[in-house]
């Protein structure tokens, strides 16, 4: 029969594995999370500053959202107009937003035009007022200076959808789960529940996406900044809410799935 001294070290042995299956992966998802965010954070300041090394060469006007200047006048977007400024086409991935896959890095360049796309510039448009800095209505290149204030408009978000837009203003298209056939998908906002976003005069944060909605009279959506009609609030109040719940919702399975497992082993150990 095991003596007092080795029973206690081993119900020690069995609550410390408890205790690092529960307590493990919850320290070490934020610092996943936070690297992670780091990467991506300096992904979209690269792909700021390219924006704004473009608009520097072409009379301080932004690349159209896509334009017809590619290999023997295809098709491109603006992933591939600022590649020459970005010269990375890691920059372009953001290591936890994998849904849509990357090219392979031996391909030419040629031959994957739109790069990896966990990343769109924000082209809002609703109703006659409502515009990004992408919208087609600047098919030729939005002129920074005709924003209202660049530090407080959004340039660029992450994305799962395959698109090279983001409208808040359509979640028929950015409030959905990631559809390849589709290209549907949402507004990504896997680090620790918040989003990371680059701002025309280049400085990046990362918030919750409910924060982004105009809530002190600021619409960063929007080239004026002034704040959506009540219809277009409506619906991006929807796109928004949902990436929070998708993302609440893959955070909370995660705690669960956890937790599954501490009982599993907690019932084994008492047998």
């Amino acid at each position: 029969m095991p003596s007092r001294r080795t029973l206690i070290i081993a119900n020690a042995l069995v609550a410390s594995m408890i205790l690092a299956i529960i307590v493990i992966p919850i320290l070490a998802l934020p610092q996943i999370g936070d690297s992670a965010r780091l990467t991506c954070a300096s992904s979209l300041s690269s792909m700021a500053l390219g924006l704004l090394q473009y608009s520097q060469d072409k009379d301080e006007k932004l690349p159209p959202r896509q334009n017809m200047s590619g290999p023997d006048g295809s098709l491109v977007s603006w992933r591939y107009l600022i590649y020459p400024y970005v010269k990375s086409r890691g920059s372009f991935q953001c290591p936890l937003n994998s849904v849509q896959g990357s090219p392979p890095a031996s391909a030419p360049l040629e031959t994957c035009l739109d790069l990896t796309p966990s990343y769109s510039v924000n082209a809002t448009h609703g109703d006659a007022r409502s515009f990004g800095p992408f919208a087609d209505k600047y098919h030729v290149g939005f002129a920074i200076a005709d924003a209202a204030d660049p530090p407080q408009t959004i340039a660029v978000v992450e994305t799962t959808s395959a698109f090279n837009d983001f409208n808040p203003l359509f979640p028929q298209g950015f409030a959905q789960k990631a559809n390849a056939q589709t290209r549907a998908g949402n507004l990504f906002s896997g680090h620790n529940r918040r989003t990371m976003i680059a701002f025309l005069d280049g400085h990046t944060d990362a918030m919750p996406p409910s924060q982004t909605l105009s809530q002190t009279g600021v619409n960063p959506w929007t080239v004026d900044n002034k704040p959506f009609s009540p219809a277009d609030q409506l619906q991006a109040k929807i796109t928004m809410e949902y990436s929070e719940r998708v993302y609440h919702d893959v955070r909370e399975d995660a705690a669960l799935q956890h937790q599954g497992l501490a009982k599993y082993w907690t019932s084994e150990a008492r047998r």
